[in-house]
């Protein structure tokens, strides 16, 4: 964390007749609407999902809300906090600078008698974090994602469990909005303003999109992303439903074939979430490159080292698709890329076309069809002879319960490749047919039999249809295994790389 001067701080005061020491918070904290509390967070200061009228909201503080005599105090406080820290600086959003000022600030709220906690805990967040958004983002389990509509419009959150929910927090205005957002742009070495009113930037594990007037007609909206702070390992992925342990098996066999691979999916339906997960099932010795924009969002299990991160940027002179053209001149045996929209795409089959495999996600409809047609069409003009390097697509859907899981499964057999003699005949001159594995929210097991992946990882392991078929069921049966035993993530992984070791070397 870079320590910011504290005059920096100080863009917003109170109203002129206000002494000047005196800072009022830049959000409001509002009364709950109902006292049914179904879900409790803890923390310093509590924070709880309510219900009512069917509908949930998460509430921080105190449930009748900061009144005014509240806010002038806290105001009080925040000045004469400001001004006893001005001549050291502040490491906005460290969490023990946090708890530094939250200590000041309840020795000179202290007077004020039962509850100043709550005012001190605000007080803190609005100097050290970045105002209401660093309350909700100490969360790290519960909240997904944090949403902005418009400068003064109530905060809403993304829950885990949920769904979206309305919060009892609003920034007072704009400005302060663009305060909060500045606070956290600035480790970034970015900055939201009149010269630049978008920005997207990585904190920690939190991305954060933020958009100003003119191009927020309301004058401000952002989105938090919470989803990297989250340990969302494959045995936790499975034990949510979201794949189970026969598609696991499935994709684990299709990474040892060396096949390509898209994730597809609509916003915020856990492509990425899957595809870091799944990598826990790559080999430790395969050299992967991996290709993001701007923001690394992909985690990875601990035995893979063997591992290149490259970053492109919409904005830069170098893009994502110059970074697989680069990616490709390092030698990998397998490139990722964590998200698929224009050029990338071209260059990620052309390497899929020369025998580098690769995995990506990108949005689609969860169609066949529809993902080849996207992959031709503009902005990501994948050309004609490198479309069939498409093995198989997988993909997720976010339920209205909020819950993301697998919905389908397909594999492509080209014409081209001489795997079929007819389906689908394309506009780029190519004919694909397209198969489904999956149905009743889990993999056919009919249909594995004549499985692609199946076929290919006979024929590079030498073995009969039939031992690759028993290892599939074995590596599902090595997933079920291990979930029934309830064992930690570090030792999950562990038994999972023993297995990988032992079916290659053993």
């Amino acid at each position: 964390m870079i320590k910011i001067n504290i005059r920096d701080l100080v863009l917003s005061r109170g109203p002129a007749h206000e002494p000047a020491q005196a800072l009022r918070l830049s959000f409001e904290v509002l009364p709950a609407d109902s006292q049914r509390v179904v879900k409790s967070a803890g923390g310093l200061v509590e924070k709880a999902v309510l219900s009512y009228n069917g509908r949930y909201s998460y509430h921080v503080g105190p449930l009748s809300g900061i009144s005014g005599g509240a806010e002038k105090a806290a105001a009080m406080a925040k000045g004469a906090v400001l001004a006893e820290v001005s001549s050291s600086g502040l490491e906005i959003g460290n969490a023990s600078e946090i708890s530094r000022v939250i200590g000041i600030s309840s020795r000179l709220l202290s007077k004020n008698g039962a509850g100043y906690e709550a005012i001190a805990y605000m007080v803190a967040h609005d100097i050290a974090g970045y105002g209401p958004l660093s309350m909700l983002m100490e969360d790290k389990e519960g909240i997904e994602e944090i949403e902005i509509n418009s400068p003064s419009s109530i905060i809403s959150v993304v829950s885990a469990e949920f769904g979206r929910c309305s919060t009892n927090l609003r920034f007072r205005g704009e400005n302060e909005f663009r305060v909060a957002v500045n606070k956290m742009a600035y480790n970034a070495e970015k900055s939201i303003g009149f010269e630049n009113p978008v920005v997207d930037l990585q904190l920690d594990n939190a991305r954060i999109h933020a958009q100003i007037k003119p191009y927020a007609t309301s004058g401000a909206a952002a989105s938090i992303r919470m989803g990297g702070f989250k340990n969302r390992s494959l045995i936790a992925i499975i034990k949510s439903g979201m794949i189970t342990c026969e598609a696991a098996a499935y994709v684990w066999m299709l990474l040892d074939s060396g096949m390509c691979m898209v994730i597809c999916g609509p916003p915020a339906s856990g492509k990425t979430t899957l595809l870091s997960a799944l990598m826990e099932l790559d080999m430790p010795y395969r050299k992967t490159i991996v290709v993001e924009e701007d923001i690394n969002e992909i985690r990875f299990a601990n035995h893979v080292n063997n591992l290149v991160a490259l970053h492109g940027s919409r904005y830069g002179k170098v893009g994502v698709g110059d970074q697989v053209v680069n990616a490709l001149r390092l030698r990998p045996e397998m490139i990722v890329v964590g998200e698929m929209r224009g050029s990338e795409a071209r260059e990620l089959f052309a390497g899929g076309n020369i025998g580098v495999p690769f995995l990506a996600t990108m949005h689609s409809n969860p169609e066949p069809i529809a993902v080849v047609n996207r992959l031709l069409s503009r902005p990501m003009s994948v050309e004609a002879g490198n479309i069939s390097a498409l093995d198989s697509s997988i993909h997720t859907v976010q339920d209205l319960n909020g819950t993301r899981r697998v919905c389908a499964v397909f594999e492509y057999r080209w014409l081209s490749r001489a795997e079929t003699d007819g389906g689908e005949e394309l506009s780029c001159g190519d004919s694909v047919e397209f198969s489904s594995l999956w149905e009743g929210g889990n993999i056919l097991r009919k249909a594995i039999g004549s499985s692609k992946v199946i076929e290919k990882y006979s024929h590079i392991r030498g073995l009969s249809k039939k031992a690759s078929l028993r290892e599939f069921e074995e590596r599902s049966a090595l997933l079920e295994k291990i979930i029934a035993e309830g064992i930690g993530q570090r030792e999950a992984e562990k038994k999972l790389l023993d297995y990988k070791i032992g079916s290659e070397f053993g």
